[in-house]
């Protein structure tokens, strides 16, 4: 049949192998053909399958069907109308006949309607659960009926699948007369997503499908992963672990379509707040996937289509970058795509990798770090551009050209091999990845492919491709550039390529040799070489103000990625507001420029900016704020209040967008940033009280953002650094001659206290955040054998900064307690795992950290203990074979001093949290325990704020 795809079946098992050590093509396709019970040779007799998003058509054995597109092809044997019918509709349940043609579409329509409907249907049980009268529990008991019973109308009149409570009207489940389960809905979703979900699973009784699915839905925030792990359990032992003689198996069977939704959620949460804990989510879809049929109306290749589907669909799923580190957590997406990979090689035949599919792992492999081989590749790069690689010694020269490629690049040859031919998109990761065969050279670059248009707009996927280019380039020399050579002639740049532009020019430079080219978005230097400066002059890129009127007389406006580029680099807010009138936005400037946002055009303006520019918005506040009054007395009321402007900003649009408040994060991040490192609030009563003012507000915003969303890694980092920073400045100054001393000069004993209470406070937060965060969690298991492990992921960076609180605070045992913490990190594979070796990432701060405490232990800690640390640490290089080592030079000693003297001073701080009778400690611990469970109001330590 013309048209069709050959599918290469040793493709998938070779995915595996895309792990360090890279191996050679040639040695990869040796093994996988040797693994491979079916040659390539044999091929020709297997499904031949192309791209669904090409108009595919399917191949099984001799039955052709239609495409997406509704072409039909000829067969030998055609489909029969009634199950094409049956087929599109998506109303074929799980064990019964079902093809995927089409599916995309049934999927898309299914996921809409349960989206649309699914607010309706929450708010009909919520006003069921707050009824007190009888009349009013009746009425809302018959209007969720009728609901449902209308859903299933509209759903068979429009051709959809309405599963929206089908088994509970079917009689599958409950009786339909049975008002005792309404009721008992109605209470599960009353309560707080945790709750929820604890009321959901203490018992057996068989629920309905959509009432799963809206406890994890997009705008739940389901805060302990010990709770979302247990729901994993459910849905595994009440929905896929079921024998075939059960007499529930229908009831409680999920659909592909179910799954896939419930799949979505359950990953989006886990993107959310816990990305270590995606893996579990993906060892559920492989039992999913191995439990389907393995023939379905006696035919195997439909099953096995319908496998390959929903196997495809997950690989799209765990691509999705997670919300908080991007980049930083990408590996566990990688985790998550390798246990799809590892089911698929060892199903008999082989699970199917559709186009989507191995664009999904390529974006996985083009955000992870470099491996090694990859590092020696991307040093070896000539200066010049394009950048090709040169030979440093024998062995370079007898590596041959498939040696260097990366893993993007070699997932993109398996791709091709598979019979998807090349197309902008893949272009742009190959560039991405060093690029491909047959193309030119670029920098391998870790980053997130840039946007994807698909469908009608798919055409538009030619800048994806040249906005790839400029990225993957070194200084802004070079990007400018591959800016002047479009993929192809006559093509002009559009808002895209000059935001990729944008980000080059502003981008700090990077002077350190042991940097690799692409790993950040530093830029290196340019090199000249023996360029003539006229020849400079010409390839030099123009100032971004002057790329700014390039851009204005060709006609294009800032607008999306682009105008959020020039806001957050712009250097004033009048220049910002300038930018802001060039953009279809300008209608929101007046009330930017103002800073009021109780205005009454607020509640319709502020909604229409997009979330890009907020943040933007925010980010320029916050980097524009004066660090310093122009005077130290008084109102100061020439001294910018920007980081101000942007809490009640943050606050406006939340107020007015209640569903993007739910799980929007990233103002209060870059506040809180803002707050912990370098800026400083200024009160009005005097200079004295601008560090308890700038903590106050710190902690407002922090428990604010706990108390809805949940503790995290991010603001764990932060509260660290507020911390150190707030008792340093507090209790020393800086004089004229440059010494440092005490300054125990305080305006009142009332901001004393007031500040022994916000230290209390701050301190209290760091030890309970700390133990929450490094919480076991049982990992979810088919086997049952449920491994520990943590849900959060602790860097090295993490424990470096929170030793460096400790040491401010004069916690030593705690101290004592952290370098112990990590020795037993050593042992266990999840914990520090970018800190092993003298190459990672992570190792340098592991360190920094050594050091530190060896220069703060050695004045406090007493000898037995100290000396007991460092025979601990040469125990596991001899036993373990441990690589860090015990530092023989140690910090500054003047910072060491000012740390220890701090400590003493606010020593009275220390002795009050060891009291374990005092109430006001008692009362603190309760408010923070409180808190991070989501119940707590979050209050200032300090009524000083202003």
């Amino acid at each position: 049949m013309r048209g069709a795809r050959v599918i290469t079946w040793e493709c998938v098992e070779r995915l595996r192998w895309l792990d360090p050590p890279l191996l050679p093509l040639h040695a990869i396709r040796a093994q996988s053909t040797c693994n491979s019970p079916i040659s390539r040779r044999t091929t020709t007799k297997k499904p031949h399958v192309k791209s669904a998003e090409e108009g595919s058509t399917f191949r099984f054995k001799r039955v052709s069907v239609p495409s997406r597109d509704g072409d039909n092809a000829t067969s030998e044997k055609p489909v029969s109308q009634k199950k094409l019918e049956a087929i599109s509709k998506a109303e074929v349940r799980f064990g019964e006949t079902q093809g995927i043609w089409g599916s995309a579409k049934a999927l898309r329509r299914f996921y809409t309607n349960f989206n649309k409907h699914e607010p309706t249907a929450r708010r009909i049980l919520a006003e069921l659960h707050s009824a007190s009268e009888d009349g009013a529990r009746q009425v809302a008991r018959r209007g969720f009926r009728d609901f449902l019973m209308h859903r299933r109308r509209a759903a068979r009149e429009t051709g959809s699948a309405a599963y929206f409570g089908d088994d509970w009207l079917e009689g599958n489940s409950p009786s339909r007369d049975d008002n005792a389960e309404l009721d008992h809905w109605a209470w599960i979703l009353s309560a707080n997503p945790d709750t929820a979900i604890e009321r959901f699973i203490s018992d057996d009784r068989p629920k309905p499908i959509f009432l799963l699915l809206m406890l994890v839905g997009r705008d739940q925030v389901i805060r302990e992963p010990q709770i979302f792990v247990s729901l994993l359990q459910y849905i595994f032992k009440h929905h896929l672990d079921i024998p075939p003689t059960s007499q529930d198996q229908r009831s409680f069977q999920l659909t592909w379509m179910h799954f896939v939704v419930l799949l979505n959620r359950l990953a989006s949460n886990c993107l959310e707040s816990w990305p270590k804990l995606l893996p579990s989510v993906s060892r559920l879809a492989v039992v999913f996937i191995e439990r389907m049929p393995a023939k379905l109306e006696g035919s195997q290749a439909h099953a096995q289509a319908m496998r390959s589907e929903v196997f495809n669909h997950a690989l799209r799923i765990f691509a999705k970058p997670p919300a908080i580190n991007p980049l930083d957590d990408m590996e566990f997406n990688w985790e998550a795509q390798k246990i799809m990979l590892v089911l698929s090689s060892r199903l008999q035949p082989s699970l199917y990798v559709t186009r989507d599919g191995y664009r999904s792992i390529r974006r996985v492999l083009a955000a992870l770090p470099k491996s090694v081989q990859e590092k020696e590749v991307s040093q070896r790069a000539s200066k010049t551009w394009p950048p090709y690689r040169r030979d440093w010694d024998g062995r370079d020269e007898r590596r041959r050209p498939e040696d260097n490629l990366s893993r993007v690049v070699r997932a993109g040859v398996l791709q091709r091999e598979a019979g998807y031919a090349r197309d902008p998109v893949d272009r742009a990761l190959d560039i991405l990845g060093g690029s491909g065969t047959g193309m030119s050279p670029s920098i391998q670059t870790r980053a997130l492919l840039p946007v994807v248009w698909t469908e009608e707009k798919a055409n538009l996927n030619i800048f994806t491709e040249w906005s790839a280019r400029i990225i993957a380039t070194r200084n802004a020399r070079e990007a400018w550039r591959e800016f002047n050579e479009p993929p192809q002639s006559g093509l002009k740049p559009n808002a895209i390529i000059y935001a990729e532009m944008f980000q080059k020019l502003f981008a700090r430079e990077v002077h350190d040799a042991s940097v690799v080219p692409g790993d950040g978005k530093e830029v290196f230097p340019v090199y000249d070489g023996n360029l003539s400066p006229f020849e400079i002059a010409r390839i030099t890129p123009p100032e971004p103000k002057d790329l700014y009127q390039m851009m204005l007389l060709s006609g294009l406006r800032p607008t999306g990625s682009c105008l959020g580029v020039l806001l957050k680099n712009s250097e004033t807010k009048e220049e910002a507001l300038r930018y802001l009138q060039d953009s279809p936005f300008k209608a929101v400037a007046p009330m930017l420029r103002e800073g009021s946002f109780d205005r009454p055009d607020c509640a319709t303006l502020l909604p229409e900016l997009p979330l890009s520019i907020l943040y933007a918005w925010i980010r320029m506040l916050c980097r524009t704020h004066a660090r310093q009054p122009g005077h130290a007395t008084g109102a100061a009321s020439n001294v910018s209040k920007h980081i101000e402007e942007a809490v009640r900003l943050a606050s406006a649009y939340h107020k007015h967008n209640p569903v993007v408040s739910e799980t929007d994060r990233v103002p209060s991040y870059l506040i809180l940033d803002a707050l912990a490192n370098d800026k400083v609030l200024y009160s009005s009563h005097g200079p004295h009280y601008n560090i308890s003012g700038t903590l106050s507000v710190f902690m407002k915003v922090w428990q604010q953002l706990v108390r809805l969303k949940g503790v995290d890694e991010k603001l764990f980092e932060q509260l660290c650094k507020i911390a150190r920073k707030s008792l340093r400045l507090t209790t020393f100054k800086d004089t004229e001659t440059g010494q440092v001393h005490m300054g125990g000069e305080w305006a009142d004993d009332r901001l004393l206290k007031s500040r022994e209470h916000q230290f209390l406070q701050v301190y209290i937060w760091l030890k309970e955040t700390f133990d929450m965060l490094n919480a076991p969690v049982r990992e979810f298991s088919v086997a049952g054998d449920d491994p520990l492990t943590t849900a959060h992921k602790i860097t090295a960076a993490h424990v470096y900064h929170y030793m460096r609180a400790l040491g401010v605070i004069g916690d030593w045992r705690e101290m004592v307690r952290l370098m112990h913490w990590i020795y037993d990190a050593w042992d266990q594979d999840g914990l520090l795992r970018a800190a092993r070796n003298p190459g990672d990432v992570g190792y340098n701060h592991i360190t920094r950290t050594f050091s530190y405490f060896a220069s703060v232990g050695q004045r406090v800690v007493d000898p037995e203990t100290f000396l007991a640390l460092q025979e601990r640490l040469e125990e596991l290089k001899i036993m373990k074979g441990c690589r860090w080592v015990w530092p023989e030079e140690t910090d500054d000693e003047l910072d060491i001093e000012v740390d220890v003297a701090v400590a003493k001073q606010w020593w009275a701080v220390k002795e009050l949290l060891d009291s374990e009778n005092d109430p006001t400690v008692g009362d603190l611990r309760r408010q923070v325990r409180e808190i991070m469970k989501g119940s707590g109001e979050a209050k200032n330590g300090s009524k000083d704020a202003s």
